[in-house]
């Protein structure tokens, strides 16, 4: 549910931010559209330049719309996860911030164990054999975390490699005292190693919900950065394309071209500071909780 919430809100900040992004970019279209119409009336550029022009201030306008009710409907979700009735709380301010650093060290064991999944099945584990529960913390690794996304993927096959040549040990020797059955002995021991390797199992899959998050973030943190050097550049473009247009040495069909390109980057570049965001909120959710 928090990350729910997390996810919903900053998408809100995404979407309050664009609206003023597209408010900006309609002005921008509506001032090139009046310098078109200039042109125009001087008998300088053909209607076919007016038209498109006054295509993109309606798309800007439609875009525009479609955000104050992505806003609603997302203001609503988070009265739905917050115990409000849809439509009777107004979210206040939301912002997207930039993300704390990771921890340069390892976290504790624990960070894992407090999942519920994980946790779950140790309990089952420990109800079956203690002494295989009491193992299996004793051997519980650091979890490096990383801005680099560096892989431990090899780290965790050894441990786990080493974890089951161990378990395995462990479970060989009696569980019960010596005069039981010994096909009662059999089938506990059957049942300690199968809760074992469903231990095993999801602590693996837990830890590739951490790499996934890891993985995404640098990845994505990248992205964003390219994106935010292509606006830029597209900005500079625009600006001296318009420039030129102005004292006539290009023509309407390139400022057109520079305007669509820089406003569609601005929305992506919003897009992607808000995904960003989700992966760590991803993170979070993973090691279930913070550190």
């Amino acid at each position: 549910v928090s990350a729910a919430v997390a996810k919903l809100w900053y998408q809100l900040a995404e979407t309050r931010q664009a609206f003023v992004v597209l408010q900006a970019q309609l002005k921008t279209n509506q001032q090139v559209l009046d310098l078109v119409n200039l042109q125009f009336n001087a008998s300088k550029v053909g209607a076919p330049d007016v038209l498109r022009q006054e295509q993109l201030v309606e798309s800007t306008q439609g875009q525009l719309i479609q955000t104050q009710e992505r806003e609603v409907l997302l203001q609503n979700a988070l009265s739905v996860l917050s115990g409000r009735a849809a439509g009777q709380w107004l979210v206040p301010e939301a912002s997207m911030v930039s993300l704390p650093v990771l921890p340069a060290v390892g976290l504790p064991s624990e960070v894992l164990q407090r999942r519920p999944d994980v946790r779950s099945v140790w309990l089952a584990v420990q109800a079956a054999d203690a002494r295989v529960a009491v193992a299996i913390t004793d051997k519980y690794p650091s979890l490096s975390l990383s801005a680099n996304a560096d892989s431990t993927s090899t780290e965790f096959e050894d441990l786990f490699d080493d974890w089951l040549s161990n378990m395995a040990a462990n479970i060989a020797g009696p569980l019960f005292d010596a005069g039981r059955r010994q096909a009662e002995v059999e089938r506990s021991q059957a049942v300690v190693s199968q809760l074992l390797n469903q231990y095993s199992q999801t602590v693996l899959e837990a830890l590739q919900d951490v790499e996934d998050a890891l993985t995404k973030e640098h990845h994505q943190a990248r992205f964003l950065a390219s994106l935010q050097a292509q606006l830029s550049l597209a900005r500079e473009v625009s600006q001296k394309t318009y420039s030129r247009y102005k004292l006539g040495q290009f023509d309407y069909l390139r400022v057109l071209d520079a305007l669509r390109s820089e406003q569609l980057l601005e929305v992506r570049e919003l897009a992607a500071r808000r995904l960003l965001l989700d992966y760590r909120i991803d993170l979070c959710r993973s090691i279930a909780g913070s550190w």
